[in-house]
């Protein structure tokens, strides 16, 4: 086991969007139908049907190393302690609940705001946060063992994940799109790589960072060095309700920052990586399914849309998981309530 002197901390962005006054106070702020589109602010953003609880017990499971997990919400909790028998081998890292109110210290104007993007440019102001941290979703789950050196180097740089993309032609391609579809094209996460890489250097910059869908090694002082040069991306990106294509992926700053100022690794792990998509065709699902039983090199998990899985797919990976983690989460249908118990 890795020492927990590195004090390395873990930060989770979570919402219930079960949560009635979460939807009521969403819904003051819905001005148009953009912002009810699921790229931008539909419920299928919001939604969870208990993958914190996967996400959590992984990451105490197979990285017992994290001082800390911090969840970052709108005025919720999701329970841990409730759901997970505490001082157990899946909650036994200590777990804050961090309120928007919180990071967003002095900049209360901009709130509330329904927008990960946004969430990202502030997380940073944690108080009390590492100053090496690792940033999960969650829907982001760890599926075997995990050190510190997976996500840090010797020296303390972060390893990025993900593979170099043409900035230009990404750039293109994303106007093309806007403007073939008159202004209406969907919000994309590469789209908001893009805006990164034009903020840092315009499109001169030959490439930027395709990000994987894992978590994330993130460097404190990097968000506050970025952002004092850059105020004007700073109140930019915290200043939209809903995802706007205006805004810029912060993570994606971070990585080309450490990458070409700091000799920072760029790793492809797509290796490593097993990412499950709703729209998944059933071959790709079994062909990743089976990935994921077969193959221990497999160190981290995307199930993005959980929700909407096929029934048959939602139990594949729920026994998967609990198995795994030695746990039960019950997948809820139409006629129950999301049920946890755990062994």
């Amino acid at each position: 086991m890795e020492s927990k002197s590195e004090a390395i901390d873990a930060v989770i962005a979570w919402v219930d969007g079960n949560d009635p006054k979460l939807n009521a106070k969403r819904a003051q702020y819905i001005q148009s139908k953009i912002t009810v589109r699921e790229d931008v602010g539909g419920t299928a953003r919001f939604s969870n049907i208990g993958e914190i609880y996967w996400c959590v017990a992984s990451i105490n499971k197979f990285a017992p190393w994290f001082r800390k997990i911090y969840i970052i919400t709108d005025g919720q909790d999701p329970k841990i302690d409730e759901h997970l028998p505490k001082g157990s081998d899946i909650n036994h890292i200590p777990v804050e609940i961090v309120d928007h109110k919180v990071i967003f210290k002095d900049y209360e104007e901009y709130l509330p705001v329904f927008n990960s993007l946004a969430i990202e440019t502030m997380m940073w102001r944690i108080p009390g946060l590492s100053e090496k941290f690792i940033y999960f979703n969650d829907d982001f789950l760890l599926a075997n063992p995990v050190t510190p050196s997976d996500f840090f180097t010797p020296d303390g740089l972060p390893i990025a994940r993900g593979y170099r993309h043409s900035t230009f032609t990404a750039w293109f391609l994303r106007e093309m799109n806007y403007i073939s579809k008159l202004g209406k094209s969907k919000v994309k996460f590469r789209d908001t790589m893009v805006q990164a890489a034009t903020t840092v250097k315009g499109k001169a910059l030959v490439w930027f960072v395709r990000v994987h869908h894992t978590p994330h090694a993130l460097v404190k002082s990097q968000f506050e060095r970025f952002f004092k040069h850059h105020p004007h991306a700073f109140i930019n990106n915290i200043s939209y309700k809903f995802r706007n294509r205006a805004q810029l992926l912060p993570i994606e700053v971070i990585y080309l920052y450490a990458i070409n100022k700091l000799g920072a690794p760029l790793e492809d792990m797509r290796q490593s990586l097993v990412y499950f998509d709703a729209k998944n065709p059933s071959e790709t699902f079994k062909e990743r399914f089976k990935k994921l039983i077969h193959d221990r090199q497999v160190k981290f998990i995307c199930i993005n849309s959980f929700e909407r899985f096929t029934p048959n797919a939602q139990r594949l990976l729920a026994e998967w998981f609990n198995k795994r983690l030695g746990m039960k989460l019950a997948i809820p249908d139409e006629n129950k309530d999301n049920a946890l118990e755990s062994k």
